[in-house]
């Protein structure tokens, strides 16, 4: 063994192999506890009060700490129930633009519906015609995004659960003015939380509570969910 280091270029090897191996092994250790703290990670808790659902975290939190978790008799994790899968999704304007199958909305629309159904393994969303009745998601397209009666014109996107102790309706809101690129990341943001997904600390997830506008490229690509959200949408799969 002394012999192996008399040399010089083993003696490089033998570091660079130990490196890599360093390496490698940090990789590995990432992966899996980033895995297991995201699989923790529990879905949407609402309250339920007159058919709207209030957010005690994840989203709205303005709208919880208004309620105040004290005063929510009954709070529950936001669920779509299996059998109502995939859900129907369609482009509504808010300010008379066209949504028709060559407008932005329903590139974009269309575009976040096909990737996310790509990572969650089955299709969970199926976009229908502009203006279809009973819709189970409803994108707002182009109109600001209002809490509480105020607008609030600094944030991109929203969304809004409406029913009668469980999700009937989910409303998202696409603010106008978005680049595609922007307003794909938003949406894909803003149907994970339709679906019930919460926020995560992850950069590189569309969850993470702020969108960048990615002003780098223009393609409606690329926009992907941490390992443990991609757990959560595959479960609503129909099995």
């Amino acid at each position: 063994m002394n012999s192996w280091f008399k040399k010089p270029v083993n003696i490089v090897i033998t570091v660079v192999a130990a490196l890599m191996a360093v390496s490698a092994l940090t990789v590995i250790i990432w992966k899996v506890t980033t895995r297991d703290l995201d699989a923790e990670a529990p879905l949407l808790e609402v309250c339920w009060q007159n058919g709207q659902a209030y957010y005690i975290g994840g989203i709205g939190e303005d709208e919880g700490e208004q309620r105040g978790e004290e005063q929510c008799e009954r709070t529950s994790e936001l669920a779509w129930p299996r059998e109502e899968i995939p859900l129907s999704v369609t482009p509504r304007s808010s300010t008379g633009e066209d949504v028709g199958e060559d407008s932005a909305a329903h590139r974009v629309v269309s575009r976040a519906v096909r990737d996310l159904n790509a990572q969650a393994g089955c299709d969970l969303l199926r976009l229908v015609p502009p203006g279809h009745a009973g819709a189970d998601v409803v994108v707002h397209w182009g109109a600001a995004f209002i809490v509480g009666g105020e607008e609030a014109s600094n944030a991109p996107g929203s969304c809004a659960h409406r029913g009668a102790g469980v999700p009937i309706e989910a409303h998202v809101t696409v603010r106008g003015g978005l680049s595609d690129r922007f307003a794909y990341l938003v949406l894909l943001h803003e149907l994970g939380h339709a679906l019930g997904l919460g926020h995560n600390e992850y950069r590189g997830s569309v969850m993470f509570p702020l969108t960048r506008d990615d002003t780098e490229s223009d393609q409606m690509t690329g926009g992907r969910f941490s390992d443990g959200s991609v757990n959560r949408l595959s479960r609503l799969c129909p099995q």
